[in-house]
């Protein structure tokens, strides 16, 4: 099943599920790195904390992959 992705105005796309899977993982992955990467040029001990901490409980709360319905 394709889903019509709309990009602007005039550019669509038919999009497989899977293909909207991979783009969200891509997408995931390009924030966490800039996440990251913030993290290391902070000095500030407390901000390090609570980007420690918010990383973590992201993490925690992905579902478990391979999913066990499979």
């Amino acid at each position: 099943m394709q889903k019509r992705v709309s990009v602007g105005r005039s550019y669509h796309f038919d999009i497989s599920p899977s293909d909207l899977f991979l783009a969200s993982v891509a997408a995931s992955s390009y924030q966490l790195k800039e996440v990251l990467d913030g993290y290391r040029q902070s000095t500030d001990a407390a901000s390090k904390r609570r980007v420690r901490e918010a990383m973590n409980a992201a993490l925690r709360s992905l579902p478990e992959y391979p999913s066990p319905n499979y």
